[in-house]
């Protein structure tokens, strides 16, 4: 089709109503032919989340998560209905029946959802269902940075705790106060912004100089602004003693010049330095945990548990700076964290997991195993070979039989390989136990294609487009989701996380840094 002068683009009305319904079927058929091929090897997850959009609309949306990506599968305007565990258990269960329950592995939604779980299984017995850890593990967050004499941690039992240790939130508060203070001001900082550029490249920290607030809609924003605080705490003493900025601060009000005298006590102040020291020690592996479930690439469930199984012996025993009864708090608030969002297919993941196979398991943890490959079971794959599988592979893992050895199976190259795709490969020998350990190991860790979902939709029904229906948002949003995850599978790249190494966390560059 030549495009010139005389060309007449389709009006509003034709593109939304035709031309936009034609493209998105064409594309969304193609892509289902592709994911619907990739869960014949790995299954599914099932995730939801909730939100309101631009027109205080409240939104559920669903979408299929893939080791690659997310397929998105609708999103649906629920004003003015119900939002109980019956109405999200038919939601979700319609578009278990829709995709295909046959590949359906897990469902994957935030704690409010968890009374729908029961009822989903009873609808689908072979599909586990289990809450997304990253919001858990942002709470247990708060929880330590508060000054509450009482925690809650919601659950199948409702625990609570006697907090009653403000050591942190008296910290936080004041690096706060900081913070608010210098960006709070165009002259400091701008100050703060010139003593950054004349820093040495030696002395500059990764991930940026600029300041960073602590917000609400952010998980473990606390924590990244202390990170952020203590890398550039040699620049705010620099500040402090700047002849620019104390001109400045002469020149002010009272209360203001009252105020400066405050921060410059805090940022000079060494007992407060060293309870951020401490408060990084204590939350640092809990968010590259919350990392990990946030949608990190290569992250699985059996990942998850092993390094949940790291951060337990880091809080018993690894933070010298703290004295026991504050540990013994801290740990049993984490593990309390820990039993509200575990869920036996985790523990599954885990003993199936190419890195900690050949580990020595609990009798609960077994257990555990054993129940979820009873649940998972059909009728081309049936409990009692899943379990004589399991058996022979134990048994080769311990004699080094079928390359199942440190220079074959275990060997650095093999270590490069996706989980599920190490199983599709080396537990050939063992089909029943193949077929499931390649469904638990490509299993979603968190909800967060939802998350970012919620992202394209906010940018498509902007507050100057805050006209479109939900139904041309929902089409809009589709054909987006599509062609990133078209991008995904054309590359087929599996991201795969380091064994017997710590996950580094790296913090992104700012994009209008100092």
């Amino acid at each position: 089709m030549l495009v010139g002068a005389e060309t007449r683009l389709p009006c509003r009305k034709v593109m939304t109503q035709k031309i936009l319904p034609i493209v998105e079927a064409r594309l969304d058929e193609k892509i289902r032919r592709k994911v619907q091929g990739l869960a014949e090897l790995t299954g599914v997850t099932i995730i939801s989340d909730g939100w309101t959009n631009v027109s205080h609309k409240p939104i559920i949306n669903c979408l299929v998560s893939l080791p690659l990506g997310s397929y998105f599968i609708a999103a649906q305007d629920t004003s003015g209905a119900t939002k109980d565990a019956t109405y999200i258990k038919d939601f979700i269960v319609k578009h278990i029946q829709g995709f295909g329950s046959e590949h359906v592995v897990a469902v994957c939604m935030d704690g409010a959802c968890t009374a729908s779980f029961p009822l989903i299984a009873a609808e689908c017995p072979h599909v586990f269902s289990f809450i997304c850890p990253a919001h858990s593990l942002d709470c247990f967050m708060k929880n330590v940075c508060s000054d509450k004499g009482k925690v809650r941690v919601k659950g199948l039992t409702d625990r609570e705790f006697d907090w009653g240790e403000p050591f942190l939130a008296k910290m936080v508060e004041q690096v706060r106060e900081v913070v608010s203070f210098i960006t709070a001001h165009q002259k400091t900082l701008a100050r703060y912004r010139a003593l950054c550029q004349v820093v040495t490249e030696s002395e500059r920290p990764v991930g940026g100089m600029e300041l960073l607030k602590a917000c609400e809609t952010r998980f473990a924003s606390t924590l990244l602004m202390l990170m952020r605080y203590k890398n550039v705490h040699f620049v705010l003493e620099r500040l402090m003693i700047d002849p620019v900025y104390n001109q400045w601060v002469d020149g002010q009000s009272r209360d203001r010049r009252d105020k400066a005298q405050a921060v410059k006590r805090i940022i000079r102040s060494d007992d407060i330095m060293d309870t951020i020291k401490v408060a990084i020690q204590i939350m640092e592996p809990v968010y590259r945990l919350l990392r990990l479930c946030d949608g990190k690439l290569g992250a699985n469930l059996g990942k998850v548990y092993g390094y949940m199984l790291q951060i337990d012996t880091h809080l018993r025993t690894g933070i010298a700076a703290l004295d026991a009864r504050k540990r013994h708090k801290i740990h049993e608030l984490l593990m309390a964290r820990w039993e509200y969002f575990h869920a036996p297919v985790m523990t599954a993941a885990y003993c199936l997991e190419p890195e900690y196979c050949r580990r020595k398991f609990s009798s609960q943890e077994l257990k555990e195993l054993k129940a979820c490959l009873k649940q998972m079971a059909t009728r081309d794959h049936s409990y009692p070979d899943i379990l004589a599988d399991l058996a022979d592979f134990q048994e080769a893992c311990t004699s080094g039989l079928f390359d199942l050895t440190d220079d074959v199976a275990f060997s650095n190259r093999a270590k490069t390989m996706a989980s599920y795709k190490w199983a599709n490969v080396y537990l050939s020998h063992w089909p029943h136990l193949k077929w499931a350990a390649c469904r638990l190991l490509a299993l979603s860790c968190s909800a967060s294609g939802c998350e970012r979902s919620w992202s394209v939709e906010d940018w498509i029904h902007s507050k100057k487009r805050n006209r479109l229906g939900q139904t041309t948002v929902e089409r809009l949003v589709r054909c987006h989701t599509n062609l990133v995850l078209e991008d995904l599978l054309k590359d087929w790249e599996s991201h795969v996380l380091p064994w017997e190494l710590e996950m580094v966390v790296e913090e992104p560059e700012d994009e209008n840094d100092c």
